[in-house]
């Protein structure tokens, strides 16, 4: 069964290449690999919650990996895009995240919680 819509909202969230490393590569589907839009700019295909979102996110590189980078003060706005997903053949969903720096004075963030960065699945 394919969800009519799952939308997958990201915030701070690095989903170059989605699920890579967790199963073999058949196995393996990325939602996203940045690769269409250009370093620097805010991701095609992808909307921001709030208009004054798309200025926190951008494709960004390193060491030839792409990623959706986001640096905000202050804003907590989340992006995303649809995905038509379906989790009777892939139901497990995977992916990395590198926060750089926690605002100070944050709740430290125990692994496995849904903190201040965290990945929004909606099935609708």
């Amino acid at each position: 069964m394919v969800a009519p819509r799952a939308l997958i909202l990201l915030l701070v969230v690095a989903l170059s290449g989605a699920g890579a490393g967790s199963a073999p590569g058949a196995e393996c589907v990325a939602l996203d690999d940045f690769s269409r839009g250009a370093i620097g700019e805010f991701p095609p295909d992808w909307k921001p919650r709030k208009d004054a979102g798309r200025p926190v996110y951008s494709i960004q590189e390193e060491g030839g990996q792409r990623f959706l980078h986001a640096a905000a003060t202050r804003l907590g706005i989340q992006a995303g895009r649809e995905v038509a997903w379906n989790l009777d053949v892939y139901p497990i969903l995977a992916w990395s995240w590198r926060p750089i720096e926690f605002p100070a004075g944050s709740v430290r963030v125990e692994p496995g919680s849904a903190g201040g960065d965290a990945l929004h699945v909606e099935r609708g």
